[in-house]
Formats: C-alpha cells, structure tokens, sequence
C-alpha cells in the first residue's frame, strides 16, 4: 500500500511537471511573443509620433511652402500654351509679318512630338501617392523653320520676339524657344536674311485651353477672260 502510495506521489510529481511544460510552451512562450510584438509595434508608434510631432511644429512653414509651389506651378503652367496647330503656327507667323512689317519667306512645318508625361513622378510624401501634376498633362512640342528678310532693326525686333527678355515665357502664354539661328547680311540692300529653327512648347490636358486663333476674311479675286474687271468673291 506504502507502495502504491509512493507510485501515486511520483505520478503526480510528473504530472505537474508535464503540465509546467505545456504551461510554458503554450502559455508563456506565446504571452512572451505577444508582448514582443507589442513591444516592436510600440517601437514603431513612437517612431511615428515624433515623426508628427516635427510635422506640426513646422506645420505653419509647410502650409506655406505648399501655397507657393502651387503658385509657382500654376505661373509654370501659365507659360505653355494649351495646344499648338499647323493653324496656330501659321497664324502667329502672319501676326508676325503685321507686327513688324516684315516678309517671311519660308515657313516649314514639321509632325508635332509629345515629350513629356506628367503625374509619373513619386511624391516624397511619406503617406504615398502620386505627384501633384495632373496626370492628363502632356508636353507637345513641334519644330519648324522660318526664314524672313528684314532690315537691321526689325532684324532685332524678330530675335526679341521669340526670345522676349523681359520674362522666361512670352506674354501671349507662347512657349517659343530658338534653337538655331543664321543671318546673312546684305549691305547694299542694307538687309539681313534671318533663318530661325524654332522649338513651340504647350502642355495639353484635360483642363487645358488653347489660345484662341484669330481668323481672317480674305478676298479672292478671278480675272474676267473677257474684260478688266474682277469677280470678287468672299
């Protein structure tokens, strides 16, 4: 019996010591990983906290960092036009013959090419997302070559013109950028033969406009075969 007794206190001394075990791989091995983990999320919260803590300390100085980038932006934007034509080209270059009493003698078009994709590129805003160009922006651009004959002062009058140096854009919202120029001089004739390789810049989007292009009525006339008069027609 003493016997018996002494087998049942081994047994229960094992028992015990079996369930400590399981207590501690599934009760305190788990406990001490969940508390790890919190500690690791912990970690990271208050990682984040001073990050917003910075944030609105310079809060003030960010809102207005952003209320002059978006201004900026907007003066970029303003400095492309929204479109840019055969028609557009060939007008401004009739508005240029007006303005400065000037004869253009060639004028070569070439394929408009889209250079530039906005929107593409990642904000650095620690949130995500994308940048802050729409992205339906797309930069356009066309290449064509003029040539005109002039005298000395319209001469520079034409070069102003595309160069414009009272400002990085041309008042008329036209992103016009020579890439080549040559002149001739003629100084019997006192004139210069000008040939212009020029670059025409617009940024076209959804809320893009382009500027309007002026339109002319212009008189055609058919000599009459049988006397001196014309047929005008409209």
């Amino acid at each position: 019996m003493n016997g018996n007794s002494k087998n049942l206190g081994y047994m229960l001394v094992l028992l015990g010591i079996v369930l400590v075990a399981v207590s501690y791989m599934f009760v305190y091995k788990k406990t001490n990983q969940k508390i790890d983990e919190i500690d690791a999320e912990i970690s990271t919260l208050k990682t984040r906290q001073k990050q917003l803590k910075r944030l609105e300390a310079d809060r003030e100085n960010m809102l207005k960092n952003k209320a002059e980038a978006e201004e900026d932006y907007e003066e970029l934007i303003k400095g492309f036009d929204g479109d840019i034509t055969y028609q557009s080209e060939i007008m401004d270059a009739y508005e240029m013959t007006q303005e400065f009493d000037v004869e253009i003698t060639r004028l070569a078009l070439t394929p408009f090419t889209e250079v530039y994709s906005f929107g593409g590129i990642p904000s650095s805003n620690p949130n995500g997302g994308t940048g802050g160009a729409d992205p339906s922006y797309i930069g356009k651009m066309e290449s064509y070559n003029m040539s005109a004959r002039a005298d000395y002062d319209t001469t520079k009058e034409i070069l102003e013109y595309f160069i414009d140096g009272k400002a990085p854009y041309r008042e008329d919202g036209k992103r016009k950028v020579i890439s080549s120029v040559t002149l001739l001089p003629d100084k019997a004739a006192q004139t210069v033969d000008v040939d212009l390789s020029i670059n025409e810049y617009a940024i076209i989007g959804d809320d893009r406009e382009m500027t309007e292009v002026p339109e002319y009525e212009y008189p055609t006339s058919t000599p009459n075969i049988f006397w001196g008069d014309e047929i005008i027609a409209q």
